[in-house]
């Protein structure tokens, strides 16, 4: 991992995969302007995987999103680094950062989130733990009713993960799908 300055911006690089670019994060500025009306409702988020804090900037800077966020990352280096370069240090006020494993932090977790966003990434790919229909259906029930669930994945894997990519429209027949240009967002209303 390696953060560099890019374009006035701090981004967060893996070797074949950008984990966070502030606001210019387009996978999910894309993703987060389809729902864009129903950000200011949002009372409470759920944020799996945080890079530098790129969704929750976009959340509070674009959207003026004032629910507290609680972030969930599993690497202890990058809470620090999220910490560190995180560019707008009133935002920190309303996130609280836990270092965990996505998968047993949900699977304990009986509280829902009006907005839950999963971007969970090792490198280039969704980790296996986060493929199962187990993990999948506690994130459903963690959606809060009249709450949205937005889960990243990159395209050029599809064939590689296919089992996530086949459990997801198991678990959310009726979600939509937002190509972001690279990545394909799921987009579940629990109506």
């Amino acid at each position: 991992m390696e953060v560099i300055l890019a374009d006035g911006r701090c981004m967060l690089n893996t070797a074949h995969a950008t984990y966070s670019y502030e606001e210019k994060y387009t996978s999910f500025s894309k993703a987060l302007r389809t729902i864009a009306a129903d950000i200011p409702s949002r009372k409470s988020i759920l944020m799996l995987g945080l890079g530098l804090g790129s969704v929750p900037l976009i959340l509070q800077t674009q959207y003026n999103c004032q629910a507290p966020i609680t972030c969930v990352e599993i690497d202890p280096a990058i809470i620090r680094l999220a910490k560190k370069y995180y560019p707008y240090p009133a935002g920190l006020a309303n996130m609280t950062l836990v270092q965990a494993d996505a998968v047993e932090w949900v699977t304990a977790s009986t509280q829902q989130f009006d907005l839950v966003i999963a971007d969970v990434f090792l490198d280039a790919a969704v980790p296996q733990s986060l493929h199962s229909t187990a993990f999948l259906e506690r994130l459903r029930r963690l959606t809060a009713p009249g709450g949205i669930l937005l889960f990243s994945r990159l395209l050029d894997r599809q064939r590689f993960e296919r089992p996530l990519w086949d459990h997801l429209d198991q678990i959310f027949p009726e979600a939509t799908q937002i190509d972001t240009g690279g990545n394909v967002v799921l987009c579940f209303r629990n109506t």
